[in-house]
């Protein structure tokens, strides 16, 4: 549960976690830390047995604050313009993680957590050791992974409206095939012939209206390629009389 983590950080000898991410949709492990829809994303930093830190772009300040983060600062207090007018964007990011940890007092051991480019991180963990930080890693389960294993209330309420979303999304989809007609062997929905690609545009347009977040996006298959239950291609099949639709969304 997320009420364990201070505890799991103990058990897994880390003094600071640090969670970042492009945003909470590409990140789910930032987006379950902050709970707020924060469209730049940001950096979490937690050390054990403190109230957390989040850090955000200027304009994403009072999207922070909806969240149950209550310390909320800016990349500015920490000079990321600056560092990336001096080092590019590349290098001044790893600087500015550096600015946080210092700024912050952190030592100890670090964890990082969260999606991003593999290369990105392993220069970042090299480049955070080089500076002096002790950062250090587990093998899955993760501390995230095993907070997520159990639920506390709001977690159960959020699985829930989530499923009841889930479940609205699919009910529409098969409201197209029941509004549709077939001529000729071809499916129409007002008119016009369906595809996989006509189907994929209205899928992602409901979740959107429906607030959910696809990390892993879904599954729409037509024909043959519905047998193949990790079908990923996006073609632009016709819809046809008698040949099976297959749909998983997670």
């Amino acid at each position: 549960m997320f009420s364990d983590l201070d505890a799991l950080m103990e058990k897994f000898e880390c003094d600071t976690l640090v969670v970042y991410g492009e945003s909470p949709s590409a990140s789910p492990e930032l987006a379950y830390l902050v709970r707020a829809a924060i469209p730049r994303g940001g950096v979490y930093l937690k050390k054990r047995g403190v109230e957390p830190l989040l850090v955000v772009g200027g304009l994403d300040v009072e999207c922070a604050r909806k969240g149950v983060v209550k310390t909320v600062k800016t990349y500015a207090d920490y000079g990321l313009r600056e560092l990336q007018r001096r080092f590019g964007p590349g290098r001044a990011w790893a600087e500015f993680i550096v600015a946080v940890l210092r700024t912050e007092k952190v030592s100890g051991n670090v964890m990082l957590a969260g999606r991003s480019d593999m290369a990105q991180t392993v220069y970042l963990v090299d480049f955070l050791r080089r500076r002096g930080f002790r950062v250090i890693g587990t093998p899955k389960p993760s501390i995230l992974d095993l907070c997520r294993r159990t639920k506390d209330e709001w977690e159960i309420k959020r699985i829930k409206e989530a499923g009841r979303k889930t479940v609205s999304v699919t009910r529409r989809l098969e409201q197209v095939f029941e509004q549709s007609k077939t001529v000729g062997g071809k499916v129409l929905y007002d008119g016009k012939p369906l595809t996989e690609t006509v189907l994929r545009k209205m899928i992602r347009a409901w979740c959107a209206e429906e607030g959910l977040n696809l990390v892993e996006g879904f599954i729409l298959a037509v024909g043959q390629e519905s047998a193949d239950p990790h079908y990923v291609d996006e073609k632009d099949t016709p819809i046809t009389e008698g040949v099976p639709v297959m749909f998983d969304i997670y």
